[in-house]
């Protein structure tokens, strides 16, 4: 199961090592997944409550199919009732040495030492892809591409996510409060300084003004 936010809480505590910082947990955006995941989940129970009442009248193949029918909902209404959850429970924990992703009950590391570069561009345009077209808001998947493997665990459309280069590839993730979570995930950690990379924030883009020089802050 997704972990509660006081088990996220508990979890991070432990893995606190001496003279470490206390990760930090940074909930995912309030996106439409949530909204979407019920909607799917009301209509799939109707789906049973129909067929089960259309069995008591069916025979024959009709009953088979029906029974069929109610049997696949169950189980799709599981797996939706799952992703709902992952949604609701999705978060990323920055500790001194990696960003941890939770998803339904799983954890994913991307190790600090590997990002290049974490860029948030809600005005970039990036095609949907997993399951984002038939669920707005459930923005999960793998894909490579030229610079490696990217993965993402999002919540937001596909302009909203920030994403972040790593040496092998690449994450995607939609942190409730992405400028603080820049700021916490290039911070100094246990005296130590932090990974070589550079934070590029495009916030606003403005085609009458001139960009911003390298080096500036935004």
């Amino acid at each position: 199961n997704a972990m509660s936010d006081p088990e996220l809480q508990d979890w991070a505590r432990s893995e606190q090592g001496p003279g470490q910082s206390v990760p930090s947990i940074w909930p995912a955006a309030h996106g439409a997944g949530r909204g979407v995941g019920i909607a799917l989940l009301v209509i799939e129970l109707l789906a049973v409550a129909v067929g089960f009442w259309r069995t008591q009248s069916a025979s024959g193949l009709v009953l088979w199919l029906l029974w069929l029918l109610i049997l696949g909902m169950i189980v799709l209404g599981a797996i939706t009732a799952k992703l709902v959850r992952g949604v609701g429970t999705m978060s990323y924990v920055i500790d001194d040495h990696r960003l941890t992703v939770f998803w339904t009950g799983h954890k994913h590391v991307i190790a600090l030492a590997e990002i290049i570069e974490v860029e948030y561009d809600p005005y970039l345009p990036v095609p949907s892809s997993g399951w984002e077209p038939l669920w707005p808001g459930l923005v999960v998947w793998t894909r490579r591409r030229g610079d490696g493997i990217w993965r993402a665990w999002a919540t937001l459309p596909p302009r909203g996510p920030v994403r972040i280069r790593t040496m092998t590839g690449g994450v995607a993730v939609s942190p409730s409060r992405p400028v603080p979570f820049f700021v916490d995930i290039q911070r100094p950690r246990a005296g130590c300084p932090p990974p070589s990379f550079e934070i590029a924030v495009h916030l606003k883009r403005d085609t009458h003004t001139q960009p911003p020089r390298p080096g500036a802050g935004p």
